[in-house]
């Protein structure tokens, strides 16, 4: 293990250690300033509930856009495109102000949740302390990946959904260098928010058993109608936010003109404010009747799209799983109500016509097989999650860890990729990064460009195959002769002092000079490359000095320790191309492969 992965494992225990206390510290400052705002005598609190979303709203509007412009709205776009554009870098103010004008959106009735706030504190958190700590931006990178997934598992007090969550959305796969550093963060963020808060999860919800095997029917048509309800609902989204980017007000004013709007809404339907968390809790275990269920789903779509597209500070994902779970209630107890239901419902008539056609399959109809309704509701949170956030995974793995229903994994799974294939095949973007994508931010372009930053040149470098300088010419050619290479670095006491290639060999014997040492003929203008250098920086070299070979050196003695070669490069990224996004992506990159050949050729003949 290297320093440099030394390094990294230390910084990220930092990391989760601080994620951790600043999320006990941001759920204190929800509590207060809801205590604040929010706890009123009956009789003054029912006018003041419509006034308070728009007076957090200014509020949160003049801190955001006089101190930290990029602390508005959810958090988890910004903390990619700080990885996209910025190399992780984002500034030291922004988790601070993110936790106070997130605690002020929150506090004051709007509509939305803790989590991306975690996110984005977390994700800066991480990219302060990395570049603090002078680390190079692939480290801090993995920093802000650390912070993020440490601000979910924190939050949820579920580490594994953390983990997934800041791999599969922020980092945007699984790579091992990333991997443990991840895990470490999430592992000391929860445990040092369970030491402070107590091990009692933010949702508890119930454990549910399929004893029906034909549902997994019924969860398909579920993923199925959640990959369109995710995108209603990212259309509803940038709809409203765009509405609200071109109104012709102060940015400072938007803020207070959604939570004006929403504070209309929450005076009849309070249950959409803030994360919904309680309201979840309350439906999993008695539901309420299905069309308040609808209502409430489709008032938390407008709710939290007036709270952050107006540039309100706090998180979309728990919205997420409060809409996940009111629809999926919803389809539940329809279920219950067209197939499962003890009195006579609209399909009875239809059943033994049903029987007719499919035989033993309509008995599993029956009142006398259970039936959980409310089982739908959770899958309904892990299907908008896999489809909205376009994170399968992070869905199967977060609602499995919450709810500890492990005999659910399989209904998890059909629902979260049937949704997610669904919300793929027709939306490019998704809750995330569909704004990116307005902005000509393309994430899928910008991190296969990112994975030749991600690898050292010492990981991938061969052993280095050397002559000595007091070698003889006819030995090198032997060499040559042999091996096959075409050049050979020449070292001094293990220090490197040239390079020796095939035609100078050939020209010294072609005079007969076979004898002479070849340290005086070697080529001391050697471009080399250090092991600790990213594999774009090793082939921006190749390409200047037009060479498609580099010698590696240590930095502190120059000694020589490898040899790197375009091709290593090049396989390399194609490797990691088919491990991250499958072989249409070589297509593209073949293409690019073969530009760069042609371009160093084209140099070459220069």
């Amino acid at each position: 293990m290297t320093r440099r992965h030394l390094k990294l494992i230390f910084s990220s225990i930092i990391v989760g250690l601080v994620v951790g206390l600043g999320t006990t510290a941001f759920l204190y400052l929800i509590e207060f300033f809801s205590d604040a705002l929010l706890s009123y005598p009956t009789s003054i609190w029912t006018p003041l509930i419509i006034l308070m979303p728009a007076i957090g709203g200014l509020i949160v509007g003049l801190i955001t856009y006089k101190v930290a412009p990029e602390s508005e709205g959810h958090g988890v776009s910004e903390v990619l495109e700080s990885m996209a554009l910025h190399g992780g870098r984002i500034r030291a103010r922004v988790p601070l102000i993110k936790m106070i004008t997130s605690a002020i959106t929150i506090g004051s009735g709007g509509s939305a949740g803790y989590e991306g706030p975690m996110v984005h504190i977390g994700g800066g958190t991480g990219s302060t302390i990395g570049r603090l700590l002078k680390m190079d931006e692939a480290s801090v990178k993995i920093l802000v990946v650390c912070g993020a997934a440490a601000g979910i598992s924190a939050i949820f007090k579920a580490p594994l959904g953390g983990v997934f969550f800041g791999l599969e959305i922020v980092y945007g796969g699984v790579e091992a260098i990333a991997l443990i550093p991840v895990v470490l963060s999430s592992f000391v963020s929860t445990a040092v928010a369970q030491g402070i808060l107590g091990a009692e999860p933010l949702l508890k919800l119930r454990v549910f058993e399929i004893l029906n095997p034909y549902e997994y029917l019924l969860f398909f048509v579920l993923g199925l109608i959640f990959g369109l309800l995710s995108i209603f609902w990212i259309k509803i989204f940038h709809y409203i936010s765009d509405r609200f980017q071109k109104l012709k007000a102060p940015k400072y004013i938007k803020p207070g003109i959604g939570g004006l709007m929403l504070g209309f809404i929450i005076f009849f339907f309070p249950q959409i404010i803030g994360g919904g968390y309680e309201v979840i809790n309350r439906e999993i275990v008695v539901p309420i009747s299905l069309v308040l269920l609808l209502t409430l789903g489709l008032l938390k779509i407008i709710g939290t799209s007036l709270t952050l597209g107006s540039g309100g500070s706090g998180g979309a994902f728990a919205p997420m799983l409060f809409i996940g779970a009111m629809f999926g209630g919803a389809y539940g107890l329809s279920l219950q109500w067209l197939l499962f239901s003890n009195t006579y419902g609209p399909l009875t008539p239809l059943l033994p016509f049903l029987a007719s056609l499919m035989g033993s399959w309509v008995r599993y109809l029956s009142p006398a097989v259970a039936f959980e309704p409310m089982a739908y509701a959770l899958v309904g949170m892990a299907a908008l999650i896999a489809s909205a956030a376009r994170a399968p995974l992070t869905g199967i793995v977060l609602v499995t860890e919450i709810s500890k229903g492990y005999t659910m994994i399989l209904p998890l799974m059909l629902a979260c990729i049937t949704a997610y294939l669904v919300s793929r095949l027709i939306m490019r973007g998704d809750l995330y990064t569909e704004n990116l994508l307005k902005k000509g931010i393309d994430l899928v372009e910008e991190r296969r460009a990112d994975l030749l930053d991600r690898v050292r040149v010492g990981d991938i470098m061969s052993e280095p195959m050397v002559v000595s300088s007091d070698m003889k010419v006819f030995q090198v050619l032997e060499m040559i002769c042999k091996y096959h290479h075409h050049g050979y670095p020449v070292i001094d006491n293990g220090t490197l002092i040239g390079v020796i290639d095939s035609d100078t060999i050939d020209r010294e014997m072609a005079e007969n000079h076979e004898m002479r040492r070849v340290g005086e003929l070697a080529n001391k203008n050697v471009v080399t490359v250090f092991p600790d250098e990213t594999l774009h920086q090793a082939l921006d070299k190749m390409l200047e000095n037009k060479t498609d070979r580099l010698v590696v050196v240590d930095r502190k003695n120059r000694n020589i320790v490898g040899i790197i070669t375009r091709t290593d490069i090049l396989e390399v990224h194609e490797i990691k191309l088919i491990m991250k996004y499958g072989s249409g992506a070589i297509r593209d990159k073949l293409q690019k492969i073969a530009r760069i050949d042609e371009e160093y050729r084209e140099e070459m003949e220069i």
